[in-house]
């Protein structure tokens, strides 16, 4: 069992507005120190400082696993795992971080740390408050393999395996770091999904563009048979509209106003965590009887994120992920 005690921030960079989208997310809105973990996993992913910051975006595969090595973009295909393309372990950059095995579930524990509070409110999207960010995944359709340069308006979603992820976090919460509120105990997050799909081209063979939302959920409507025989591109710009995915949480319910800490326990790998922010108001539009209808929330987003069969059944299943 590896302890951890309370970890310095990190210095966290805004996100910068890429091809016209932006995504709103900033240092404020994700976990900037950890405050405690207990963790039965093993390196590279028993690192609890890679909760910390925004969601994964690339990932460096050396190709360990028969892969073709390379750098490749986090997708609903291919989720977070390993290192960050500038680090190798141990890394305060390192891309999830694996609570441990289920023997030792009833110990594993880690609590971060946002860096300002998050406060409910139904202007949020869907009127969810946080989003977990884990390595949940879609497989391709017949398990197809997944490299630096795969065409994803090709790469075609199976059905076999629905969304796939290597446990469950339980989520509690917090407004002062020792009292906690359990929020929920069993639910499939939607797959990450940092990048819009562009269409590769001379100029860009990864044929990913700008960066999604990072504080937009997916649409809470949305289903696996949604996205089963479509396209990643399509599940990318048609489903998850604009949003990096996750699993978003409410506080309403729970008898807080706010909370500043969250605590993962049980068994489950996390990626990072942030805060919703709110959903565009549609502008009045005039009736034929000149009254003036109200505004309503637009309600946009949708995803899932996915990765290959063989890497993720070798990196994250097992005792000791």
């Amino acid at each position: 069992m590896t302890s951890f005690s309370t970890k310095p921030a990190l210095g966290l960079l805004s996100l910068a507005l890429l091809g016209g989208i932006a995504t709103a997310a900033h240092s404020q809105d994700y976990a900037t120190s950890v405050v405690r973990a207990s963790l039965s996993s093993t390196a590279p992913y028993n690192n609890p400082n890679a909760v910390l910051g925004q969601p994964t975006t690339l990932i460096n595969d050396p190709g360990v696993f028969g892969d073709v090595p390379g750098i490749y973009h986090a997708s609903i295909v291919l989720p977070a795992f390993n290192v960050n393309p500038a680090g190798s372990p141990p890394s305060s950059n390192d891309l999830i971080t694996s609570l441990g095995s289920s023997a030792n579930s009833s110990q594993n524990s880690l609590i971060v740390k946002l860096a300002a509070p998050i406060t409910h409110s139904d202007s949020h999207w869907y009127g969810d408050d946080f989003i977990v960010y884990g390595n949940a995944q879609f497989f391709g359709k017949n398990f197809d393999s997944v490299t630096p340069t795969t065409d994803m308006s090709q790469y075609i979603i199976g059905g076999d395996y629905g969304i796939y992820q290597n446990g469950t976090p339980t989520i509690s919460v917090s407004a002062d770091g020792i009292h906690f509120t359990l929020l929920q105990t069993s639910q499939t997050f939607f797959p990450e999904n940092p990048y819009s799909w562009a269409g590769i081209s001379a100029a860009d063979s990864s044929g990913f563009g700008a960066l999604n939302d990072f504080t937009k959920p997916v649409d809470p409507t949305l289903k696996v048979g949604d996205f089963v025989g479509q396209s990643v591109a399509f599940a990318d710009n048609s489903l998850y509209r604009g949003s990096a995915g996750g699993q978003a949480f409410s506080l309403a319910g729970s008898g807080l106003s706010s909370i500043q800490y969250i605590q993962f326990t049980g068994v489950g790998n996390i990626d990072a965590v942030a805060g919703v922010s709110d959903a565009p108001a549609v502008n009045p539009v005039p009736e034929a009887s000149s009254a003036i209808s109200l505004g309503v929330l637009a309600l946009l987003g949708a995803g899932v994120l996915a990765a290959r069969r063989g890497r993720k059944a070798v990196i994250l299943t097992g005792g000791n992920q």
